[in-house]
């Protein structure tokens, strides 16, 4: 099958999938053997397949000192298998015409595939040989590890990764989450191509595993398919990761972290630890953020900061909601002469938020956006996969497309400031700033 007619095939599924993103998305679920869970949404329009592969670990099953080990290995596994070494993977997949990556994230190791449906058997045994026997050759793994070596060395000159490396650590300390999923350089020079295969190893086996598909496939078409082609995964069923390694105790104080830097703004990050994805409050917060600054041009701290006020390039809140709380980030670039005031002027609007709430129309206008672009986020097959592998990873539910709107469009003020109240103290923020401290008024630590 020709490269034009696959991407042609993606551009198709943009535009059919599209009108019919605001309705319910359908879900056949099965569980196969030894305790894969299965979500498979039908959809007709292209005769394609997307497949997501959910593995339960992510950075929270590296070893203590073993920062970078999920990164790298997802790496590898791209990097050829037994049968198809090096690049004749990726040609394997390049000749049918499918698409595949691995990735790693905080929580978990996700595999996903796009391909048509009259190769989906062919991509399906190409899956499985990485699911079960990855090469994971010395060249590889060296080649690999070099170039994330060189990449984080490179970052250092990136004052936002600066300031993010700095701010994740200060928050969660030596927790899985208080390092980025890139590791460090220390901990990748000490990476062996064994820490890479025993990760696998801990990771990889099918139980408890979750594969999400979208596309031109029925759910029990697709059990019978994986049965069959996934059978050398499926026999290992190895040992599911369990519960994540507990939070240390959150600071209790307000601290500053102050990197010098010879660069003529000042990046600021300033926050504290989050919430979880399933906590109650994840709706309410979602609105309080909006306003706050998640919500570009209309936010309060764009239109206080950057256009009223002229002291930001850029100002953003986020809640990065994870398995574990994770981090809640107010990010700003300034001039380093106005740091300090903008840094003021951070902390008077969210006080201001969290003394007198927001209004009825910040209320609807976050309301109109978030459950108006919200189909936006499953408007391909890909896309529609990741948002089911996604929904069920966290217990959120096979129907939460008609959920997410339904809770948004409930919450009231109250709930907006009473939950803003618990989760947001800014009397105990951390702030990071990297920049040229002496033009800042900081003294250096």
């Amino acid at each position: 099958m020709s490269h034009l007619r696959m991407r042609s095939l993606l551009l198709a599924a943009v535009v059919l999938l599209c009108p019919a993103a605001a309705h319910a998305i359908p879900v056949d679920k099965a569980t196969s053997d030894p305790g894969v869970s299965l979500l498979v949404s039908r959809q007709r329009a292209i005769p394609m397949v997307s497949i997501v592969i959910v593995l339960r670990g992510g950075t929270l099953a590296e070893p203590p000192d073993k920062g970078g080990v999920a990164a790298v290995t997802a790496e590898l596994l791209q990097r050829g298998t037994r049968k198809h070494p090096g690049k004749q993977l990726a040609t394997a997949f390049d000749a049918i015409g499918a698409q595949f990556a691995v990735g790693a994230s905080n929580d978990m190791i996700t595999l996903s595939l796009s391909t048509l449906t009259e190769h989906l058997d062919e991509a399906l045994d190409l899956a499985a040989e990485v699911l079960a026997d990855p090469a994971f050759s010395q060249e590889d793994f060296e080649k690999v590890r070099g170039e994330a070596i060189a990449d984080l060395k490179a970052s250092e000159e990136d004052p936002h990764t600066v300031a993010s490396r700095v701010f994740l650590r200060t928050l969660y300390g030596d927790h899985p989450y208080g390092r980025q999923v890139r590791g460090t350089q220390a901990s990748l020079r000490r990476l062996t191509r064994e820490d890479c295969r025993a990760y696998w190893k801990s990771i990889s086996g099918a139980k408890g595993a979750l594969l999400t598909a979208a596309g031109d496939v029925t759910g029990p078409d697709l059990t019978r398919r994986i049965r069959r082609h996934l059978a050398p995964w499926l026999a290992r069923p190895g040992t599911p990761f369990g519960a994540p390694p507990p939070l240390p105790p959150p600071p209790d104080a307000p601290r500053i972290e102050k990197i010098d830097r010879p660069f003529t703004q000042s990046t600021i990050f300033v926050g504290e630890r989050g919430i979880a994805r399933n906590d109650p409050d994840y709706y309410a917060i979602e609105i309080f953020n909006y306003v706050l600054g998640g919500g570009g041009f209309t936010s309060r701290l764009l239109d206080e900061i950057r256009d009223n006020l002229g002291l930001a390039y850029s100002v953003s809140s986020d809640f990065d909601e994870r398995l574990l709380p994770g981090p809640f980030v107010i990010s700003l670039q300034t001039k380093n002469k106005t740091a300090r005031e903008a840094l003021r002027l951070v902390h008077r609007e969210v006080n201001r938020a969290l003394r007198d709430g927001i209004t009825e129309k910040e209320l609807e206008d976050a309301k109109a956006y978030l459950t108006g672009s919200y189909p936006r986020r499953y408007d391909t097959n890909a896309e529609m996969a990741r948002f089911l592998a996604s929904a069920e990873f966290y217990g959120l539910g096979s129907d939460y497309d008609r959920i997410y709107p339904a809770r948004i469009r409930a919450v009231t003020r109250a709930e907006v400031l009473r939950a803003g109240q618990a989760h947001v103290h800014p009397e105990r923020f951390m702030t990071v700033v990297v920049g040229r401290l002496r033009e800042t008024g900081w003294k250096r630590p």
